[in-house]
């Protein structure tokens, strides 16, 4: 599938806070960039040094709610789906060491954990389906 084909969103619960919500994108992005490093451009040169690369593709952050982050994730998740996901939790949010993260995950299910945010990475048709309506990140509320 051609880069133009495909399409990569986060989406931030936006009843976070500031602070939290840009941490929560801040970690999506990161998770996503390390499992599709191609999405990072090369180093840029400017007149007199050299700047690392930015993203290739637009990466916009979305604003959902709760129920449309579980909704996302559960839909994405289906097997044929052709979506990758990178779910951030409010469990990992709150954690103050990875160890610590690994503690509290091993005695959670999957089926309880909330959501902070979500990376997806797709098919252009099947993002689009999942957060096509979505606001651009902060939105207000209605």
């Amino acid at each position: 599938m051609s880069a133009e084909q495909q399409k990569t969103v986060i989406v931030v619960d936006r009843h976070l806070p500031t602070g939290l919500a840009v941490n929560a994108a801040s970690i999506v992005a990161a998770m996503i960039t390390t499992a599709f490093p191609a999405l990072m451009g090369p180093p840029v040169k400017t007149a007199d040094s050299e700047l690392p690369g930015v993203v290739l593709a637009p990466l916009p952050v979305l604003a959902g709610d709760e129920s449309l982050l579980g909704s996302a994730w559960s839909r994405a998740d289906q097997a044929n789906s052709g979506i990758d996901v990178f779910p951030f939790t409010r469990l990992a949010q709150g954690c103050k060491t990875y160890d610590e993260y690994i503690s509290k995950m091993s005695s959670t299910s999957t089926h309880d954990l909330e959501l902070a945010a979500i990376g997806l990475c797709g098919p252009n048709k099947a993002i689009n389906s999942l957060t096509g309506d979505l606001p651009l990140y902060p939105a207000k509320e209605k």
